[in-house]
């Protein structure tokens, strides 16, 4: 018989239930449960694990985690139900990020076995085109930094200098955590893209606006649970900034690629100005749209709760555009992603081998090959 280990003692039902069983699910690999019992407060919480038939006593909850860690260790699963448990009982924060760090943990552990075809296959795999460097010739260049300079608007209509990389040479700037913990954001351009969330049933190159010199860059993003879990941990991060999960989850977020909006039809934003009262300039993507218009609230909510449930309002949703739209940041990846495509159906480019017209070669961003993708989604590496 697999250990089972039971909880009792819990005054509050944890988010999913167990049909018929009276009893809530915290975890699904060892299988851990809690009953509720009226009265007793959430801290008073008695274990009992039973393998083959024989009761032993492990004292507390956080104990069955002990025992369940030892004997089949946690996944990623057990993981993101046991912090979205702590929250929803109202633990302390230290426990909270305690829970959140084995969370965050395996998300880079499953994160380092990311392949093309399990994230494409999933609907959890983005695609954009970007520039590969800066045109020289271009008068927004700044040639100092190598990123773009022009004005954004704020809701009052005045205009601020803003830099922005949309380049593929810079992606590198994008994926080092340490220039969003120094603040370096603006100074980069290191801001969100427009990307499509690619279907699988669709031909890539259908997906994806072919531009002159642009190359498409390939990046998967979370499952909607983890995504979901990092609202969460968001949102109590932000009302208690004083407490030890906030810088924890700075830390966290900077490392952390996501979609922040969604729709299953064309968004067609752009940046706008904001002002956090600190006398400097900010810029937020998705909040205004490409003609520097303000998005009203009720719209970034709907997109806001579109992009944390993506596979069933973005992917299986009919738009009424041509392509659905995300917003992403892209952060470091323990997977080595982003990939380009090159040279692909969208032209072909000195340097790499000759493929077909119905297929990309694929590289990281620093150019080293990882194999072909054809068209329809089928990857083989090299």
């Amino acid at each position: 018989m697999n250990p089972r280990a039971y909880a009792t003692g819990l005054s509050r039902e944890p988010p999913s239930q167990d049909s018929g069983s009276g009893m809530s699910r915290v975890g699904g690999g060892p299988r851990a449960y809690a009953t509720g019992l009226a009265g007793e407060p959430p801290s008073v919480c008695f274990a009992v694990a039973e393998i083959g038939g024989k009761r032993i006593s492990l004292g507390n909850r956080v104990a069955v985690l002990s025992f369940a860690r030892g004997v089949w260790g946690m996944g990623l699963n057990d993981a993101r139900n046991e912090t979205r448990w702590a929250i929803a009982e109202g633990e302390d924060e230290p426990v909270v990020v305690r829970h959140a760090t084995e969370w965050y943990r395996l998300l880079k552990v499953w994160e380092s076995q990311e392949t093309f075809q399990r994230a494409f296959e999933d609907g959890r795999m983005t695609g954009r085109m970007a520039p590969l460097v800066a045109d020289a010739r271009d008068e927004r260049i700044d040639g100092k930094t190598g990123t773009m300079k022009f004005q954004v608007a704020d809701a009052r209509g005045q205009k601020k200098p803003m830099n922005f990389n949309p380049f593929i040479k810079g992606l590198s700037a994008s994926l080092d955590p340490r220039n969003f913990l120094a603040k370096k954001k603006n100074e980069l351009g290191i801001h969100e893209y427009s990307a499509v969330l690619l279907k699988p049933a669709v031909p890539i190159s259908k997906q994806l606006f072919a531009k002159p010199g642009s190359y498409p860059v390939f990046m998967p993003i979370p499952l909607e649970e983890d995504l979901q879990l990092f609202d969460m941990l968001s949102t109590i991060a932000k009302r208690s900034r004083g407490g030890p999960l906030y810088p924890w989850f700075v830390e966290m977020r900077a490392n952390v690629t996501r979609i922040t909006y969604g729709s299953a039809t064309d968004m067609k934003v752009g940046f706008l100005g904001v002002d956090k009262g600190d006398g400097k300039s900010h810029f937020r993507y998705g909040l205004g749209t490409i003609t520097g218009a303000v998005i009203d609230e009720s719209t970034l909510r709907i997109r806001r709760h579109d992009a944390l449930h993506y596979k069933t309002e973005i992917l299986q949703r009919p738009g009424q555009s041509s392509n659905n739209e995300v917003t992403i940041k892209y952060r470091s990846h323990a997977g080595g992603f982003p990939w380009v495509g090159n040279p692909g159906p969208h032209g072909a480019h000195a340097g790499f081998p000759p493929v077909k017209a119905d297929e990309f070669v694929l590289a990281t961003h620093e150019s080293r090959p990882k194999g072909i993708l054809t068209d329809n989604g089928a990857f083989r590496p090299f």
